[in-house]
């Protein structure tokens, strides 16, 4: 585990060699202040989407909400470029922002609200809502979604009306990576170097990060179509993964 000063940048230096051909991942796992590691579906969001509770009404599903800027719309534009997809349910997260500044804060995982099976599923029918409607200011929760939130309040967690604020969280990779080698093949050695930092660096880590632990994801596959893995036997060595501040 490694502590960051805020405000300080680092140089991340890793030099890695491979037996054949693989896909390698080089990252870290993210944690607070706390020490509580930063997951994806409390960093990951739709940006502007913040809008504020009414009300919630467990036999209709329906959950109230004010805007402004006709921010709810934004709730169905997060994947303008891929239609078929609209329906993810890892793209129909809620973050609960309680006491929180929304703008520059995250919420902790207890206050974001995700489909109990996995945060990163593909399966719309496990999506936690169906639809917004942005004139009436109302987003259509599913059964999953109906119980997610029932079960929020039921664990001590709060909506406020007109004061607590939701957005459309997502959720993207587990880990913050700070280069990916889509096909290493090199039984020499190589190095790569990148600054890593909270701000304003060339790879800006989560936010709220003040601690990391390197990650290192050896012949990976992500298990989509194409990404198969071509040399199971492959071994992957690295003689060094340091981190030092500039």
């Amino acid at each position: 585990m490694f502590k960051l000063e805020d405000g300080k940048a680092y140089t991340c230096t890793v030099v890695y060699r491979s037996s054949a051909s693989q896909r390698v991942y080089f990252g870290f796992k993210c944690f607070d202040k706390d020490m509580e590691e930063i997951q994806p579906k409390s960093y990951y969001r739709v940006e502007n989407s913040n809008v504020v509770f009414e009300s919630f009404d467990a036999n209709t599903g329906k959950l109230a909400v004010s805007q402004e800027n006709g921010n709810l719309e934004k709730w169905n534009k997060y994947v303008e470029s891929a239609p078929e997809a609209q329906n993810f349910s890892f793209l129909r997260v809620i973050g609960i922002y309680n006491d929180l500044d929304y703008k520059t804060q995250r919420p902790k995982p207890k206050d974001v609200l995700n489909y109990p099976g996995g945060t990163y599923d593909t399966n719309p029918l496990h999506s936690l809502y169906s639809s917004v409607d942005t004139t009436k200011g109302e987003i259509q929760l599913t059964e999953a979604g109906v119980n997610e939130v029932k079960r929020y309040l039921a664990s001590g967690g709060s909506l406020i009306k007109g004061k607590t604020v939701l957005m459309n969280h997502t959720s993207g990779s587990t880990f913050d990576y700070i280069f990916a080698e889509p096909s290493v093949d090199n039984t020499e050695w190589r190095e790569h170097q990148v600054v890593i930092g909270t701000q304003s660096t060339q790879f800006v880590l989560r936010t709220g990060t003040k601690y990391i632990q390197p990650i290192i994801l050896a012949n990976y596959n992500h298990g989509y179509q194409g990404q198969a893995i071509a040399n199971p036997q492959a071994i992957l060595d690295w003689k060094q993964f340091s981190i030092q501040r500039i």
